[in-house]
């Protein structure tokens, strides 16, 4: 009797443990990452002139309301605002509760006077917030390749479908 008794404590124990855990790193699910469609692969080199990329580029950031940090033609570069992304909770709000953001790095550069390169690079950075304060932001783009290749895509696609409604 008493083995069966502690028996049930001990899968009581795990169940209840379980349940607990599982809200190990769970996003709250009010802001996701955008995402390119399914098989999207960018071009990245664009017939069009260096002029009408950076139109259609500031164009999209504009419609997509992505706020435009730094910005210098000349170079043709482009540098976003930080973008908020998922709020990811750890061990059930107990570990923690990590805030993310991303920007983008643009570049845009003749191949010829018909011709452009569009290079996008994404930074993702998260801050951990616990009863103890606040970590600094810190880049996990390395750790996170899905889902920067997923941000750079969702822009690059943005970007040509703005081309194909200018064509």
């Amino acid at each position: 009797m008493k083995t069966k008794i502690a028996r049930a404590g001990i899968i009581v124990l795990f169940l209840t443990a379980v349940y607990f855990l599982n809200g190990c790193a769970t996003s709250t699910g009010a802001v996701k990452f955008p995402k390119p469609s399914v098989n999207y692969k960018p071009k990245k080199i664009y017939s069009i002139s260096f002029d009408g990329m950076w139109k259609i580029i500031n164009r999209v950031l504009e419609e997509k309301r992505i706020t435009v940090a730094a910005i210098d033609k000349s170079a043709g570069i482009i540098t976003t605002d930080y973008i908020e992304g998922p709020t990811t909770v750890y061990v059930a709000g107990l570990g923690g509760v990590g805030n993310s953001r991303y920007k983008y790095n643009i570049r845009v550069s003749e191949v010829n006077s018909a011709r452009v390169r569009l290079s996008i690079v994404a930074k993702l950075e998260q801050s951990l917030h616990g009863s103890t304060g606040s970590t600094p932001y810190r880049d996990l783009s390395k750790r996170n390749p899905k889902a920067v290749r997923g941000l750079e895509g969702w822009l690059y696609e943005q970007i040509e479908r703005a081309l194909e409604k200018k064509g």
